[in-house]
């Protein structure tokens, strides 16, 4: 009787397994790209990426020190947008998230990134992006609004 039981045990467990299995095959996460950049001399670490099906991006900073970053953009290239992005979540790690709105277009084909670090602009981590977020423009490309 014993070894009927432990036989049904087996069969029992080997097919919850077997379930958990093919259920996790169907549940693979979406792989995105994104883009990473980083400044040696602060030690700033920063990835952004789109996220899916949605105009949006979260940007991750990873830093021992205080940051700031502000999103640039101007929409009809004349009407200035300057937003200081704040973080959604930390980590007690130094790790910062941050979520954002931008639509590539005619009305607003590129956005910036500036990074303040312990109070001052590190020119080494301002990003500027043309049409999407893997054509990077140079820095001073579109002006800081007056």
């Amino acid at each position: 009787m014993s070894l009927k039981r432990f036989v049904i045990a087996i069969l029992f467990i080997l097919a919850i397994c077997a379930t958990q299995v093919f259920t996790q095959e169907g549940t693979k996460p979406t792989v995105a790209k994104g883009v990473y950049w980083s400044d040696s001399v602060t030690g700033v670490e920063a990835y952004l990426v789109p996220r899916m099906g949605t105009n949006s991006f979260r940007l991750t900073v990873i830093s021992s020190k205080e940051v700031k970053v502000t999103y640039r953009t101007r929409i009809n290239s004349v009407e200035p947008v300057v937003k200081e992005l704040t973080p959604v979540a930390t980590s007690g790690a130094g790790v910062r998230y941050y979520e954002f709105e931008h639509y590539f277009s005619k009305m607003t084909i590129w956005m910036g990134l500036e990074f303040i670090v312990d109070g001052k602009k590190i020119p080494a981590l301002t990003r500027v992006f043309y049409d999407n977020i893997f054509e990077i423009a140079p820095a001073n490309m579109y002006p800081e609004p007056k």
